[in-house]
């Protein structure tokens, strides 16, 4: 497709985070890069593979949530700014007489909606010899008329099997042990997701025990949701707060199916009209980039106290 020039100028990579979108997308542009006339897995020892993993290759460019310094932690969106960068980077010419270039975008779903204007303007005329990698967990967040100028690639969960492998071949790599967590969980809270696996171990489970030990305690338990903080503001700050906000919406989705089944239906509603209130608090603390500690504290104590009243 490359040689006949048929290549689609931007691919959306889109499925559950951690299941080898982003590794394919590097793995895509080292053979892009060098000119592979069939698709091969990198040679990681090579200098290309450097280069690109660097970001130092000319003709490559990795976009993602800015590093703050100042503050030591990711901006919690890819802004404006950071797209502005492929402009720049598409005004060089190529280095090699091949003439592709690479962008990859991590993840597209991170993009503010100024971003997300920006990226769409350049894709509306996409230059040539170019090829845009837009990666999304949650394609929904993306507008239509984005995804529409791409062409989608579904990446399946991992089957447990799979998971079990990756744990394995990595435990062994980087020396982490979890042979006291039991499989069953890990699967379960994991959907297919080996890099959530590995998040689950190495913080996640700690994260899930905490907030279910604030909802059973019989008073609100200010000194749990002071530790629950603590675990929340490590460097990784993003990924564990969207982690905690992710698992609050299993706990009440799965609290909800289990009212329905159980035939309580007056108390599914209740649970489900809750949570839509709940969900546009998220919304304001992710959209007005609200202080996480407070927003955390007022939110375990709005569904602590709906809980109770709901027993």
């Amino acid at each position: 497709m490359r040689e006949a020039n048929r290549l689609h100028h931007a691919l959306l990579l889109k499925g559950p985070i951690g299941i080898g979108k982003a590794t394919l997308a590097f793995h895509l542009s080292w053979n892009m890069l060098m000119k592979n006339t069939e698709f091969l897995i990198p040679d990681v020892s090579s200098s290309m593979w450097t280069f690109i993993a660097k970001g130092l290759h000319p003709d490559f460019l990795y976009i993602s949530r800015a590093y703050d310094m100042k503050n030591r932690n990711f901006s919690d969106f890819i802004l404006v700014e950071d797209i502005r960068r492929i402009s720049k980077f598409l005004h060089h010419t190529s280095s090699n007489d091949y003439g592709w270039r690479i962008v990859i975008i991590d993840s597209a779903d991170d993009m503010n909606r100024h971003a997300a204007h920006a990226l769409l303007k350049i894709l509306e005329e996409p230059p040539p010899r170019t090829l845009f990698l837009l990666i999304s967990h949650i394609p929904g967040r993306l507008f239509p008329t984005l995804v529409s100028r791409c062409q989608s690639i579904v990446f399946k969960s991992l089957k447990p099997t799979e998971i079990d492998q990756g744990l394995a071949s990595l435990s062994e790599r980087f020396r982490f042990d979890y042979s006291q967590i039991s499989f069953d969980d890990l699967i379960k809270f994991s959907e297919g997701s080996l890099a959530r696996a590995i998040f689950l171990i190495s913080a996640g489970f700690e994260i899930i025990e905490c907030v279910n030990a604030i909802f059973a305690s019989p008073v609100f338990a200010i000194d749990l949701i002071h530790r629950l903080i603590g675990m929340l503001n490590f460097h990784d700050v993003v990924i564990r707060f969207d982690f905690f906000l992710d698992y609050l919406i299993d706990f009440f989705a799965k609290s909800a199916f289990d009212a329905v089944f159980s035939g309580s239906l007056n108390q599914a509603r209740k649970l489900s009209s809750f949570w839509i209130e709940v969900e546009k608090d998220i919304s304001n603390c992710r959209i007005y980039n609200l202080d996480k500690n407070q927003f955390v504290i007022i939110l375990m104590e709005k569904l602590y106290v709906f809980l109770r009243k709901l027993r």
